[in-house]
């Protein structure tokens, strides 16, 4: 197993059209000095020719006058960076729990460059978009790697209107203080029973569950959304033996996906990843793959259906998308999904009650890992984690804070509500 980091800078956006840019430009050049006076907190876009380094996840064990102890090859060597390398700013690789705890005579609440870029998120001075790409950094996802690819929610549910949603009303929103799995009644329950289930057998090392999937994975979730562009295309192809999953179970219709996760399926509980608001790219079949045709109507598979309302522009669908990111409505409700990926509602008793527990695997990280002393042990779980996905690292252990939102908007998102 190898523990990546992710050393990484601004880097100017690729946009290709002034109206998408203009979605998805950055607030920050209007921040100045904000946050130079607090701690230096990078917060321009993630650059995809970032330097990463991979480092052999097994422990060494050091002596102690009192006992000896296995301490994380990637906890030795960013102690070894930070002595050699005093210029590079090491505050986001010691910002979950575990690592504050360890390193807590280095953090302060007002240094902790996590509330730094919370409090300049909860200002208006860091756009939804940015502050979750830097959370994701942050909990330890990357571009880089499939496995712990960056995560980000559903937030429209309205992909069969023929016209523009309108982004001040609630109902073409999702409920993001659910999990995708916990937004249909009726499926809940049934993930409930099987839940109820699993707590009645008590003779099994396995925690219950409510989920037999999960929404951040390399299969699954990544490589699903992202096989029409490369290098994912290659890497679906390796994983399915050499060619492209069955044409009907590409991912082919964005209405279709949304129904599959949020409602219909009895497994699939995806989010999405940067792109969907990003990237319209990863919507059209530009290399030209020979993706198969569909059972269903012998419709070749190319170019993924967009909703009526997108013209089937894929510019414009990312554009609607990003806008409603970034709306009033999104803004107020987004620290509820925060809860649920990032923070107190993630694991233990605040997760069983927001629905939100998933198989225990998911939520191993390298320290968890590096306990593992039988090696073939350890190889078996991290084949499956890399399968069934795994949860990030946990940023918050209290409730989020909300946004700070001016008189105007909050009186506009109280008559939409």
């Amino acid at each position: 197993k190898e523990v990546g980091l992710e050393i990484f800078a601004r880097s100017p956006s690729q946009l290709t059209t002034s109206s998408l840019r203009q979605a998805m430009t950055t607030s920050i050049s209007t921040l100045g000095g904000y946050l130079a006076d607090e701690v230096e907190v990078p917060l321009g876009p993630l650059s995809r020719s970032s330097v990463y380094l991979a480092i052999p996840g097994f422990g060494m064990k050091m002596s102690s006058r009192f006992r000896r102890k296995k301490i994380s090859r990637r906890d030795l060597f960013v102690e070894a960076l930070t002595c050699h390398a005093t210029q590079l700013s090491d505050a986001y690789w010691l910002s979950s729990p575990r690592l504050q705890r360890k390193w807590e005579w280095r953090r302060s609440p007002k240094t902790d460059p996590v509330s730094a870029l919370t409090r300049a998120w909860r200002k208006g001075h860091v756009s939804n978009f940015d502050y979750l790409l830097r959370l994701n950094a942050i909990s330890g996802r990357c571009f880089h790697d499939p496995g712990n690819y960056p995560i980000m929610p559903w937030v429209l549910s309205n992909f069969t209107s023929d016209s523009v949603p309108d982004l001040t009303d609630e109902r073409n929103y999702r409920d993001l203080s659910k999990p995708m799995g916990a937004l249909c009644p009726d499926r809940l329950r049934k993930f409930q029973a099987k839940y109820a289930c699993l707590c009645g057998i008590v003779d099994t090392a396995i925690p219950p569950f409510m989920y037999g999937s999960h929404y951040s994975n390399t299969g699954g979730v990544v490589l699903h959304y992202l096989v029409r562009v490369r290098p994912f295309a290659g890497l679906h192809r390796q994983l399915q033996g050499g060619q492209f999953d069955l044409p009907d179970r590409l991912f082919r219709s964005v209405a279709q996906t949304w129904d599959i996760c949020s409602q219909t399926s009895t497994t699939e509980v995806k989010e999405l990843t940067p792109e969907w608001y990003s990237d319209p790219t990863f919507l059209k079949n530009t290399h030209n793959f020979n993706l198969g045709t569909c059972t269903a109507d012998g419709a070749a598979i190319s170019d993924v259906a967009l909703p009526s309302w997108a013209n089937n522009d894929p510019v414009k669908f990312i554009e609607v998308m990003r806008n409603a990111l970034e709306s009033d409505f999104s803004s107020s409700h987004l620290p509820n999904w925060i809860d649920l990926v990032f923070g107190c509602k993630q694991r233990g008793p605040e997760a069983e009650k927001a629905n939100n527990v998933f198989y225990h695997l998911s939520y191993y990280d390298s320290d968890d890992l590096a306990k593992i002393e039988d090696e073939s042990l350890r190889t078996e779980i991290e084949l499956h984690i890399a399968d069934f996905g795994s949860c990030p690292a946990q940023l918050f252990l209290q409730p989020h804070p909300g946004k700070k939102l001016d008189r105007k908007s909050q009186s506009e998102l109280s008559m939409s509500v």
